[in-house]
Order: C-alpha cells, then sequence, then structure tokens
C-alpha cells in the first residue's frame, strides 16, 4: 500500500469509545479506526488476515465494518477448516 500508513489511515476516523452501552453491553456497532486500513489494503492485495485474541472482536469488526460487511472471510475456529489449512 504505497503512501498508505496506519497514521494516514486513522487520521480523522472516530474511535469506538464512546459506543452506546446498556447494562454493559455494546448496543450498536461503532465504526473501527482499523477499517479505513483494511479497505486500503483490499483495494490492493486479494486477501487481508485480520488476527487478534480470542473474543476481540474480529468477526464483528468484519461483519458489520462499512466497506466490508457482506464480504467473504474464513474462521479458524473450526477445528476441520484448520486441518484443511494445515495440510
Amino acid at each position: 500500500m504505497e503512501g498508505c500508513d496506519l497514521a494516514t489511515a486513522l487520521a480523522g476516523t472516530a474511535l469506538w469509545h464512546n459506543a452506546p452501552m446498556k447494562n454493559g453491553i455494546m448496543t450498536a456497532y461503532r465504526p473501527r479506526a482499523l477499517g479505513r486500513l483494511v479497505r486500503a489494503a483490499l483495494a490492493e492485495m486479494p486477501v487481508v488476515v485480520v488476527t487478534g485474541l480470542r473474543q476481540s472482536g474480529k468477526s464483528t469488526f468484519l461483519q458489520h465494518e462499512k466497506g466490508l460487511a457482506g464480504r467473504r472471510y474464513l474462521t479458524l475456529d473450526n477445528p476441520a477448516q484448520l486441518y484443511g489449512f494445515r495440510a
């Protein structure tokens, strides 16, 4: 991604820290700062890997982020799928 670094991708992007909450649960999806960078990477590459800790919101991000929702994604949580990639 020539000319696109993390600082550029994140400039002017609202973070999710003020997301609406009800009983300690986020009630509405808030765009993530990382979205712009992932969209820029997908414009130049056919595959982008999103990794992180379990239960940190990776699938939620991919399912709800503007420009990413509806795209195909794979999760390696399924042991059979993980084995298929190792073979």
